[in-house]
């Protein structure tokens, strides 16, 4: 069976074996990676990986199953199991499927790799470990990955989408003698190797202040001041925005401190959030979402005010919201007025944030950990890197309270990000 008539047979079988509503989807994944060890490339690794994920609706109860295999034999078990799955799950009135329009596909990025361009790319990046970095270990990881996803439904829709792009990953430390200090670690997605790899995720940044940081000090001490939120560490506090207050679980459990927000002022005026997969600036984007429906991009919060949720087409129907245009990540910040530079000069006293390690926040958007490979700040200037150092504060107020975004922004391939200086962390030492 080619790719269409797998897809036809998995609907056909769904329903015969007493589906309503059925949904499949197709996956494949191509990646190519080399890995890099003590600046010397050591392994070529190709994979390719299939899944099938089935979603079965009989009276109005849901169940979804995924299998990594495509034998008839593989499918009928899978099929099995979701009837079990089905008859146990409770009947819920928002179980559904996109409707259909019109047949589409997408192509994204790059859709051959030049493994040779991989292969100079990394041998160029251990030369500027060699010679520009001496001080710094670590192993980074440069893949090709090509994705080509169809799905489709007992409504008549079938979609198709195909991507390639190029991922970079990079850990490493800083070690001089005795001194040795923790892991950062930073990545990214290009659909070109021109560039070098050092300017790809802030990494040749990460890699001058992972040696800065072998001069790190304790910080004794507490205060309450401002924090400078480095991009890097940005994107996980957006996620965790995301995850918390503006989609699925949160709205429908009402746990959400935004789910009566929209159209109402949630952060300062300065602040504009998009997810926008379909961006040609983010090699990573995509253009279907996970439930069937075409990708498209959208303002989460525009000048402070919040405009959209992130919900799926169960989450709307749960809520009796909007659905949303897309189902998030891809996300860029609009930049702000400000260097880095003049930012740091406005801090009397406080930290620029690079990685923060800690639990999710819960409800309330409270957050407390270890503020990692960060450095602070007085009277307008940075005194040195700090060694493990907590962190406190609550990332809605960080929101509302912000004093600066800079002009400068990092493109990560997945999102596009700027430093935002915030004030009300609570900073605490030995």
């Amino acid at each position: 069976m080619n790719n269409n008539q797998l897809l036809d047979y998995c609907l056909n079988k769904m329903q015969e074996a007493g589906a309503d509503k059925a949904q499949v989807t197709l996956t494949m994944t191509d990646k190519h990676e080399l890995n890099t060890e003590s600046n010397m490339v050591k392994l070529l690794r190709s994979t390719d990986d299939l899944n099938l994920t089935f979603k079965f609706i009989k009276d109005q109860k849901s169940a979804s199953t995924t299998i990594n295999k495509k034998s008839e034999e593989e499918i009928a078990g899978a099929i099995s199991k979701l009837v079990d799955l089905s008859k146990a799950a409770p009947v819920d009135e928002a179980n559904d499927i996109a409707e259909a329009y019109e047949e589409e596909s997408f192509e994204l990025g790059v859709l051959e790799p030049d493994l040779d361009e991989v292969y100079r790319a990394l041998e160029d990046l251990n030369q500027d470990m060699k010679t520009r970095y001496q001080k710094i270990s670590g192993d980074a990881i440069l893949s090709y990955d090509r994705r080509h996803r169809l799905i489709a439904n007992t409504n008549g829709l079938k979609l198709e989408e195909v991507s390639g792009k190029y991922n970079f990953n990079m850990m490493f430390s800083a070690k001089d003698g005795d001194k040795i200090t923790s892991f950062n670690y930073t990545g990214g997605s290009t659909c070109d190797l021109k560039d070098k790899l050092t300017d790809l995720g802030m990494l040749g940044e990460l890699l001058d202040q992972s040696v800065e940081e072998l001069e790190a000090q304790p910080f004794k001490g507490k205060f309450v001041g401002d924090v400078i939120i480095a991009p890097s560490c940005l994107g996980d506090f957006l996620a965790y925005i995301d995850g918390s207050a503006l989609s699925d679980s949160a709205i429908i459990s009402g746990s959400s401190m935004l789910k009566d927000k929209i159209g109402e002022k949630i952060a300062s005026p300065q602040f504009t959030w998009h997810s926008n997969p379909r961006s040609n600036d983010l090699p990573t984007g995509y253009t279907l979402t996970a439930d069937g429906y075409v990708a498209d991009d959208l303002t989460i919060v525009e000048n402070g005010v919040l405009k959209s949720f992130l919900l799926s087409q169960y989450g709307a129907k749960k809520t009796g919201l909007e659905r949303s245009k897309n189902y998030g990540g891809a996300f860029i910040v609009e930049p702000g007025q400000d260097s880095l530079d003049d930012m740091i000069k406005d801090v009397k006293e406080g930290i620029l944030l690079t990685r923060f390690s800690g639990g999710r926040p819960g409800p309330d958007g409270g957050i407390a950990g270890v503020a990692k490979n960060s450095f602070y700040i007085k009277d307008g200037a940075i005194q040195y890197p700090m060694t493990e150092t907590m962190i406190s504060g609550n990332l809605f107020d960080f929101l509302n309270e912000i004093k600066s975004i800079s002009n400068r922004r990092v493109n990560y391939g997945n999102s596009i990000l700027p430093w935002i200086a915030t004030k009300g962390g609570t900073i605490s030492g030995q």
